[in-house]
């Protein structure tokens, strides 16, 4: 009776002294992969890792097979992760899988290293103080790659919430999948590892091994598969948002096509009534004002080697002109003008970085677009600056992933932007403070052939 109840003891000091900070640490780990606050629900954390710490201790009692134990242990992980905690059934799912795969990981590598050193592994059979103390080496070094995820932000969750990239599901479950599939060939090699008994020898003595290595296979196929589909998703979705912006810029040459008609009407109808009062001289007045107008809109551009690219840049200054947008544009004569792109690569960067600087201006007091475009040292150098608000800190990092916008659109502009100017070997830089925003694209000088 004396020893029956000394073992039970033990398990219990096993529970507080292993297995509650084992919970604890699966859970953090658990949470570290979403960085979601740890202290703002501590209560509930430490109900859920009593839970699990007990769940343990109850699974041991029972004597349940190792292989059985971790895949009941990983459902019961889920299930405090979305009834306990609260969190959605798939987010619960991600954090169970990656903790526990990672927690069975760390066991096998742990356990390795210890029987490669010599240490005895049948202490862990048993409780003792060095048992404690190895297997709190263990805990900390599980403990240390949740602190190194907080630290470096990463954040599966963005996988959950893609702003309609629906392709990054599928990066999310080849994850999953990765994870479950290390896991049990991991937890199939284990004992042959630790204990250097031949793999065929543990296949003769467990009869559930057949079992899991068809699902080690299923897992795997089900790798391949997601990878097959998010590799054609992603390509699909590219494909479909690449063409905005040049969908964007047909409908915009219609649209100013449509109001140039318009207004080249009503400047006939005013010339013709002119004419018919008999008001030749007024009429001339009108007209020289017009193309008075006109020049002065072209006025700068004509040095502008790229037609298109002219073009474009008269349109915009014109639409800065009926929006009251300040429009400066300052070209070197030194500037090689991007020697060596096509005209379409010109207008897509220009185009893209103009509408968000006329966007930008429109919230401010007094909108003012600069642009300067010139040589520095061996490199041709154009910026485009406005005014406006000032883009945040964290938004900096996002500029020109695909799919981010701070102003409604499609968030394809940008990232366009930043791959045709990488095209060129060229870089682009962005400044933002105290309401004056500058988008600034470097690349390399090429001299002309004479």
């Amino acid at each position: 009776m004396f020893w029956q109840r000394r073992n039970r003891m033990d398990r219990l000091l096993l529970v507080f002294l292993f297995n509650l900070p084992e919970a604890a640490v699966l859970i953090f780990n658990g949470l570290s992969f979403f960085h979601l606050p740890i202290l703002r629900q501590w209560k509930q954390l430490l109900i859920a890792s009593v839970t699990l710490a007990f769940w343990v201790f109850v699974l041991d009692s029972f004597g349940v097979d190792y292989y059985l134990k971790i895949s009941l242990f990983i459902l019961f992980l889920i299930f405090l992760f979305w009834i306990v905690l609260g969190y959605s059934i798939k987010t619960a799912i991600l954090m169970g899988i990656t903790s526990a795969s990672l927690m069975v990981i760390f066991e096998l590598v742990i356990s390795s290293v210890y029987a490669r050193i010599g240490i005895d592994m049948g202490q862990f059979s048993s409780f003792s103080p060095t048992r404690i103390f190895y297997s709190w080496i263990y805990l900390v070094s599980l403990l240390s790659v949740g602190i190194f995820i907080r630290t470096i932000n990463w954040n599966l969750g963005d996988l959950l919430h893609t702003k309609g990239r629906h392709y990054d599901h599928y990066l999310g479950l080849i994850i999953v999948f990765v994870f479950l599939t290390l896991g049990l060939l991991l937890l199939l090699n284990a004992s042959s590892i630790v204990t250097n008994i031949p793999s065929y020898e543990i296949a003769k003595e467990t009869e559930d091994l057949p079992v899991y290595q068809f699902l080690a296979l299923v897992f795997s196929g089900c790798t391949t598969f997601f990878v097959w589909k998010y590799i054609k998703a992603k390509i699909a979705h590219v494909e479909k948002e690449t063409e905005a912006p040049y969908l964007d810029y047909l409908n915009d040459l219609a649209l100013n096509t449509s109001k140039i008609r318009h207004d080249a009407h009503n400047q006939y109808t005013a010339i013709k009534n002119l004419i018919s009062l008999g008001t030749k001289e007024e009429a001339l007045q009108y007209i020289n004002s017009l193309i008075d107008q006109a020049e002065e809109i072209a006025q700068g551009f004509q040095d502008v080697h790229s037609k298109p690219l002219a073009a474009l840049l008269m349109g915009k200054k014109s639409e800065c002109a009926s929006k009251s947008i300040e429009f400066e544009f300052h070209l070197s004569p030194n500037a090689g003008q991007l020697l060596g792109w096509k005209d379409i690569d010109m207008v897509t960067v220009f185009s893209n970085l103009l509408d968000n600087a006329i966007r930008a201006t429109i919230e401010v007091e007094h909108p003012k677009i600069i642009i300067k475009w010139g040589v520095e040292g061996n490199e041709e150098v154009v910026s485009i600056e406005n005014t406006g608000p000032t883009i945040q800190a964290e938004d900096f990092q996002h500029l020109f992933e695909l799919g981010f916008t701070r102003y409604g659109g499609q968030g394809v502009g940008l990232p366009v932007v930043h791959a045709t100017v990488k095209k060129y070997y060229g870089t682009i830089k962005v400044y933002s403070q105290e309401g004056i925003t500058r988008f600034t694209v470097t690349v390399p000088v090429i001299k002309r052939l004479l």
